[in-house]
């Protein structure tokens, strides 16, 4: 027999539909601790077949991730902090604008009379009812 070590063997992931890798995705985030006991709790609760199923395909990848979470290389810590900039300077304050000059007052309407001696009001009368209306004839019958 040989003394190499034996490899373990290669698990494949096992797959689950996309709603319940939301879930899965939040019990990661856990703690073991929590995340197993509340996948066990769902799982005893639940009746139906094909949920207790899915329930227990969830539970078995919790237990996947719990056991290849120790093997998963941790990113190294660097020793040095890194070289901030020197803070920017406060800007200066902005000049007050100068007050803007009062407005114009409005304008008026001006009343403006009308001479009715005059023969004004008359001669507006004769322009909207004029004699040229009546040869146009555009709402005569047809």
């Amino acid at each position: 027999m040989s003394e190499t070590a034996a490899r373990p063997a290669m698990r494949k992931s096992l797959t689950l539909p996309r709603s319940f890798s939301r879930v899965l995705g939040r019990l990661l985030i856990l703690p073991a601790t929590e995340s197993l006991p509340l996948a066990n709790n769902v799982y005893a609760q639940t009746s139906n077949p094909v949920q207790r199923a899915l329930a227990m395909r969830l539970r078995l990848r919790l237990l996947q991730e719990a056991l290849d979470a120790p093997h998963k290389p941790v990113p190294p810590v660097k020793a040095e902090p890194e070289q901030l900039p020197p803070p920017m300077p406060e800007p200066m304050p902005e000049p007050e604008p100068e007050p803007a000059p009062p407005p114009k007052p409005a304008k008026t309407a001006k009343l403006v009379s009308l001479d009715l001696a005059g023969g004004a009001l008359s001669m507006m009368m004769s322009e909207l009812g004029s004699g040229e209306d009546a040869e146009d004839d555009f709402f005569g019958d047809d």
